[in-house]
C-alpha cells in the first residue's frame, strides 16, 4: 500500500506540474505578430499634441509686478486691448479708470506706467495671489455688487458676457501672449480653489445664491471655463504633471480617465504605468490626436511607436489586444451605434538599451463609478471639462457617476489644476452647478 501510495503521489505530483507549466506558458505567451504590423513616429500618431498643447507653469500672480518693471510695452498693450473690444467692457469703465488712474475718453485708454498706476496693480496682484475674499471686496466696491449689471448681463449673450470678463482680466495682465495666458491660467486655478474648496465655500455660496452678487460670480466663472475648459481643455499644468511622477516613482498606475489619446506629456515626464479609460467614440476625434484609430486597431499586433525626446528615445510595441463584446454610444448625431469594447496593450521600451520601462492600456468603453474607487496603487487621472461631467447632477450630462459615493479620502487629479480635486469640493461643483445663478457649465463648449 505504501508503494502504491507513494506511485498515485508521484504522478498527481508530475500532473501538477505540466499543468502548471501550461497555465504558466499561457500567461506569458504574447499574442502572435501581425503580419500587418507598421512603425510609425509619434509625430504621426501624436502630432496633435505636439505642435498645440502647452505645459504651464504655475506662476505667483504677484510676480506680474516684475513683468510690469522690465516691460516697456504694457501700457500699449493695454491700449490696444482696451480700443479693440471698447464696446464690450463699457459698462466696466469705472473700475477700469479707478485701476489705471485716468479718465477714458472717446473709447480711448490713454495710459502711461507710472507709480500711480503700478501701485494700483500690484494691490490687486496681492489680492488676487493672497487675499481673493478681498479681491471679491474690490469688484464690489467698483460697481459689481449691483442689480443692474446683473440684468444687462442676463439681457444680452452669454459668450459676450465671457467676454467682457475675460478681457477685463486680460487688461491686468497684458504682456507676451504666451506669458499672458500663462498668467491667467494660475488665476484661474486660484479662482477654481476659491470657489469650491471647503473652507472658502461659504464665500461662494453668497455669490451663488444672491442676485446683486452675481456678476462678481461670472467674473470667476468666466476665467475658470475660459482658462481651464473652454481654450484651455488640451492644456497641462506642470505642477500636476510633476505630482504624477512622484506617485509613479512611488510605485503607482495612473488612472486616466477619458483620456482620449493625450499620453504625450505623462510619456515626456517618464511616466510609463498607465491606463487609459475612454469610449474612443467615432464622433468625436476633434479630442483626440489623429492617429487615434490605429491605436486600437485590431489587427495590429507588433506595431511600434518610436518617440524622441532630447535625452532618450522610447519605443512603444502593441503587445496586446482583447475584444470584450460591445457597447452602445449615443453619437453626437444624435443617434446611437455599437461600439466595440476592447483593450490595448502598449509596451514601453527604452529603445537605447531595450529595458521595458511599463505599459500604457487602453481600455475602450465608458468609466463607472467602480473606476473612481481608490487604492494605494493608483492615482486618479481628469481633465477639467470631464470633471464637471463626472460631478453634476444633470441628467442629460452626467455619466452616471455620483461623488457622493466616492471614499472620504477620494482625490481625483485634474491635468489644468496644481492641486487634486476632493470629494467635498466635487460635491461642491456639483451645488454649485443647480445654484440661482444659472449662468454656464464649466465643462462645455469647448473649442
Amino acid at each position: 500500500m505504501m508503494a502504491i501510495r507513494g506511485t498515485y503521489s508521484r504522478f498527481y505530483r508530475f500532473i501538477i506540474i505540466i499543468f502548471g507549466l501550461m497555465g504558466f506558458q499561457g500567461c506569458s505567451q504574447e499574442q502572435k505578430v501581425s503580419p500587418n504590423a507598421e512603425t510609425k513616429q509619434a509625430e504621426d500618431v501624436f502630432g496633435r499634441w505636439i505642435t498645440t498643447q502647452y505645459v504651464f507653469k504655475d506662476r505667483a500672480l504677484t510676480s506680474m509686478k516684475d513683468v510690469l518693471h522690465d516691460n516697456d510695452s504694457y501700457s500699449t498693450a493695454v491700449k490696444q486691448k482696451y480700443g479693440q473690444h471698447a464696446a464690450l467692457l463699457a459698462p466696466l469703465n469705472h473700475m477700469i479708470e479707478a485701476i489705471f488712474a485716468t479718465e477714458i475718453k472717446n473709447k480711448q485708454l490713454d495710459i502711461v506706467l507710472d507709480n500711480n498706476i503700478t501701485r494700483n496693480l500690484g494691490y490687486i496682484y496681492e489680492l488676487l495671489e493672497h487675499d481673493i475674499p478681498g479681491f471679491v471686496d474690490f469688484l464690489r466696491h467698483h460697481g459689481l455688487e449691483s442689480e443692474h449689471v446683473n440684468q444687462d448681463d442676463k439681457n444680452v449673450n452669454f459668450h459676450d458676457v465671457i467676454k467682457k470678463y475675460c478681457w477685463f482680466m486680460q487688461l491686468l495682465f497684458a504682456c507676451d501672449s504666451s506669458l499672458e495666458t500663462e498668467y491667467l491660467f494660475s488665476c484661474a486655478n486660484r479662482f477654481f480653489e476659491f470657489f469650491f474648496r471647503p473652507d472658502t465655500w461659504n464665500y461662494s455660496k453668497k455669490l451663488l445664491t444672491d442676485p446683486v452678487l452675481f456678476p462678481i460670480a461670472r467674473v470667476f466663472y468666466s476665467i475658470i471655463w475660459f482658462y481651464l475648459s473652454g481654450q484651455g481643455w488640451k492644456h497641462w499644468n506642470g505642477a500636476c504633471l510633476d505630482a504624477l511622477k512622484k506617485e509613479h516613482d512611488a510605485g503607482k498606475k495612473i488612472i486616466y480617465i477619458a483620456s482620449g489619446t493625450d499620453i504625450y506629456q505623462l510619456f515626456k515626464h517618464k511616466i510609463y504605468n498607465i491606463e487609459s479609460i475612454d469610449p474612443l467614440l467615432p464622433s468625436q476625434p476633434k479630442f483626440y490626436a489623429d492617429g487615434w484609430s490605429w491605436l486600437i486597431r485590431e489587427d495590429g499586433i507588433g506595431d511600434k511607436i518610436t518617440i524622441k525626446f532630447d535625452e532618450r528615445e522610447l519605443e512603444l510595441k502593441r503587445v496586446e489586444f482583447r475584444v470584450y463584446g460591445t457597447f452602445r454610444a449615443k453619437l453626437h448625431t444624435g443617434l446611437e451605434e455599437d461600439v466595440q469594447k476592447n483593450m490595448t496593450r502598449w509596451a514601453i521600451y527604452d529603445k537605447k538599451s531595450g529595458k521595458q520601462l511599463g505599459n500604457w492600456v487602453i481600455h475602450r468603453r465608458f468609466a463607472t463609478q467602480d473606476d473612481f474607487i481608490m487604492d494605494k496603487n493608483k492615482a486618479l487621472l481628469v481633465s477639467f471639462n470631464e470633471l464637471y461631467f463626472i460631478t453634476t447632477s444633470n441628467p442629460v450630462k452626467n455619466w452616471g457617476i455620483d461623488p457622493e459615493l466616492f471614499q472620504d479620502n477620494f482625490s481625483i487629479y485634474v491635468k489644468q489644476l496644481r492641486a487634486p480635486v476632493t470629494k467635498q469640493m466635487g460635491l461642491n461643483m456639483q451645488a454649485a452647478d443647480v445654484s440661482e445663478l444659472g449662468f454656464i457649465a464649466l465643462g462645455s463648449q469647448i473649442n
